[in-house]
């Protein structure tokens, strides 16, 4: 879990520094612990703003990161102040400034750095037409759609919610592009035979671009002569953290359609009727 929070959390300083610069800011190194002793800091801090006892803090820090629960003696108190106390007085109040460890902050500008030093990248982050003009894009947005559903005689409302990195639109050309961004641990070229795969990128490009031009279709009058375009832009975060751009084509977006219908119904389903373990889909 922890490895995956730290993914998570550097995945997201990425997206930050390379979408939302003017938003978000990266702290200069201020030696915060990696690992759960990192959360620990966050959650000492958090309990002593609710004027925690620091004994209280610390303990219960400990307990709800799992770090070393109910086992907290002096050594492992001294290896949290040591190592944590620096972090703990420079920590900064702005929530929309960044903190990372030193190795992951590193990593977090290597990223950012070479997305920004790849042009047909960028080209694609900020198209321009032929005349060097910039074409209306957008980054961060958020998108909300409700889907009414019916089975017999019940019926529910199914609410999805989901946020995209980066879209542009041609209206004079007819063309929407939507780009999304993808931090791997894995060797870049293996992406689209790797994540991409595993955890099914292909059924979130397809509910993006459903809402995405569900939305178009109403404020720029997007139609079924319109070309919409799939991109994923990806950068590691080992070695060299080199970057690539793969295109989403349309059998990926086929094979998406087909598995967010039938999660949808499942979840439909549920919602009219209860949820249980015992129901089997097909």
């Amino acid at each position: 879990k922890i490895k995956n929070d730290r993914s998570l959390i550097l995945g997201s300083a990425v997206h930050a520094g390379l979408l939302s610069p003017d938003e978000y800011t990266l702290a200069p190194d201020l030696k915060k612990p990696t690992a759960k002793l990192g959360l620990v800091i966050d959650k000492i801090k958090e309990y002593r703003d609710k004027s925690y006892k620091i004994i209280d803090a610390v303990n219960t820090a400990c307990d709800e990161v799992d770090y070393y629960k109910g086992k907290i003696n002096n050594n492992k108190l001294h290896k949290i102040i040591s190592e944590g106390l620096y972090y703990y007085l420079n920590m900064p109040t702005d929530k929309n400034v960044i903190v990372l460890p030193s190795g992951a902050r590193e990593t977090c500008i290597n990223c950012i750095n070479n997305l920004k030093s790849n042009r047909a990248i960028m080209d694609l982050i900020t198209p321009k037409d032929i005349f060097g003009d910039y074409i209306e894009s957008h980054n961060e947005d958020a998108f909300f759609i409700n889907f009414n559903c019916s089975h017999k005689d019940k019926n529910c409302v199914v609410k999805f919610k989901m946020k995209a990195d980066n879209w542009s639109i041609d209206v004079e050309n007819q063309m929407l592009t939507l780009n999304d961004l993808k931090t791997t641990s894995s060797p870049v070229n293996k992406f689209m035979g790797g994540s991409f795969l595993k955890f099914h990128y292909y059924t979130q490009f397809f509910i993006y671009g459903f809402i995405l031009s569900k939305y178009c279709e109403i404020a720029y009058g997007l139609n079924e002569n319109w070309d919409i375009d799939y991109n994923v832009i990806v950068v590691g975060t080992r070695g060299n953290n080199d970057t690539a751009i793969y295109k989403v084509f349309k059998p990926f977006i086929e094979e998406g359609e087909n598995e967010f219908y039938k999660l949808l119904k499942m979840v439909a389903y549920c919602e009219m009727y209860g949820y249980d373990d015992d129901y089997m889909f097909m």
